[in-house]
């Protein structure tokens, strides 16, 4: 994604958009988890993307869960291939003129708070260790911002002296990390935790998952077809499309984001169109190898932007490549997935709370007057109500299948709203500039002071070697796609 895709400093990561379609989708008659006595599901799921070989489930349960995953593969696979499309065929920049802040801005709001309840389930296990999680990195990350950590330093020039570096600062999150561990290993240690395992508080003790570690091979090479040949699911395909239509406005407004919190002018549509055929790509990946979600553009990652005012591509380079390293390593992943609850849960109120908070950012280009604040009022208000409503009176045409197709449309918080806020955005009257959108378009990047910053979206072997001949006009996700045709 930073060296072919949009070009900018930003990550693929597991998609929000696709938590509330997920459990929706375990409340269909086909989809409820197979009854297992004296086991908890989740673990179940775990130990089988861990060690299928050496689990203790009963055969049929085991086929059914192997079977359910085959059939979101096919249908993520699907989904990302749509998307793919989006990119490639240049669609999704011609759809940049009606998808503006105004409608990017209700959706990536009502996502943040429809995974409030998921955070609330981890802080659950212990809500005295999730907000000491919490508390330690909004001090160390806003509260001590601007303030530099003295850090001893040795060199041959200068031999011992001081060094001040915003230590704190960027590692603020991780130190929280290590202090909410710490003190979920005190608390275990001294039995402050309930140890049955059907508390709540159960999941707070650090060994309450360390099964996991010890099972989990040294090396884990995820591979296309793990769990067998992919399967579609109309169910799973509707639920995938919508989560992934979600996703798309999510990645264009974080990459206006982006671009702002890093000073360089708003990604042209060239570099728009590669970004979601990157991530549809990357999506197909994702379902091939067994995953329950696509990828999508990390949206606490501007947050992390914003904190540590890195923003280098190569530093993300390296990230990335370490972030494989520990996927590979079987053992490492296994040792995050023991994170216990609390800790979780306190992470969470600070990532989900990022996420929701730098959305707003996508707001800095529009007007806030009565038609605007009215758009992101009443699309947000229907965002809440519609699915409220799809549940007390779902909609009933006679067939099944568009049955369900309508009702997880109405029933999609994040859907309702977006769709609500694009179509009132497009209809009253508005111009460019009022709705926010003139700073999202190619204009804005010919008219801008930083315009010789604009090459910075062209990928650098590729414009070279391709950008000369004039087919490259044509192709929408080349440098100078669209002009002179």
């Amino acid at each position: 994604m930073v060296t072919i895709g949009v070009r900018l400093p930003i990550y693929q990561g597991p998609a929000l958009a696709f938590v509330t379609p997920l459990v929706a989708l375990k409340t269909l008659p086909d989809w409820k988890c197979p009854n297992l006595e004296g086991m908890n599901n989740a673990t179940v799921v775990g130990e089988f993307n861990q060690t299928s070989n050496s689990m203790s489930l009963p055969t049929d349960a085991r086929e059914e869960i192997r079977f359910k995953l085959q059939m979101m593969q096919g249908s993520l696979m699907v989904a990302g291939i749509l998307q793919t499309l989006l990119g490639a065929t240049g669609l999704i920049g011609r759809l940049l003129r009606f998808i503006g802040p105004i409608t990017v801005v209700p959706v990536l709001f009502l996502i943040g708070i429809s995974i409030y309840k998921t955070a609330v389930k981890f802080c659950n296990a212990h809500f005295g260790v999730a907000f000491l999680t919490f508390a330690v990195a909004m001090v160390l990350s806003l509260y001590l911002e601007g303030r530099k950590t003295p850090i001893p330093f040795w060199s041959k020039t200068r031999g011992f002296h001081i060094i001040y570096y915003p230590l704190h600062t960027v590692f603020s999150l991780l130190i929280a990390i290590v202090v909410g561990w710490s003190v979920s290993i005190l608390l275990t240690t001294l039995g402050s935790f309930s140890d049955d395992p059907n508390s709540a508080q159960y999941f707070a003790r650090t060994d309450s998952r360390l099964k996991v570690i010890e099972e989990a091979s040294w090396f884990y090479f995820p591979y296309p077809g793990q769990f067998g040949p992919p399967r579609f699911s109309l169910d799973v395909f509707v639920t995938f499309l919508i989560a992934t239509l979600i996703s798309v406005i999510d990645s264009v407004g974080d990459y206006y984001a982006v671009a702002r919190i890093c000073d360089v002018p708003p990604p042209p549509t060239h570099a728009v169109n590669r970004g979601i055929l990157m991530e549809g790509i990357m999506s197909i990946v994702a379902g091939s190898l067994g995953a329950g979600h696509a990828t999508t553009s990390y949206g606490p990652n501007i947050g992390a932007i914003g904190f540590t005012k890195v923003a280098s591509l190569r530093v993300f380079v390296a990230c990335g490549i370490i972030y494989i390293i520990f996927g590979v390593i079987g053992k490492i992943g296994a040792f995050f997935i023991s994170m216990p609850y609390s800790v979780l849960g306190g992470v969470s109120m600070v990532s989900f709370g990022m996420f929701v908070g730098f959305n707003f950012a996508n707001l800095i280009p529009v007007h806030l007057n009565g038609r605007n604040m009215s758009i992101l009022g009443i699309s947000i208000v229907f965002g809440l109500m519609m699915p409220l409503w799809s549940k007390m009176h779902s909609i009933s045409t006679g067939v099944v299948d568009l049955d369900r197709l309508i009702n997880a449309f109405v029933g999609n918080t994040m859907f309702t709203g977006g769709f609500i806020a694009c179509v009132l955005d497009n209809t009253v009257s508005g111009s460019l500039e009022e709705r926010g959108l003139a700073a999202w378009l190619d204009e804005t990047v010919g008219k801008s002071s930083t315009r010789q910053k604009a090459h910075l979206y062209d990928v650098p072997y590729l414009q070279e070697k391709l950008g000369r001949y004039k087919w490259a006009k044509y192709v929408p996700f080349m440098s100078g796609y669209g002009k002179s045709l």
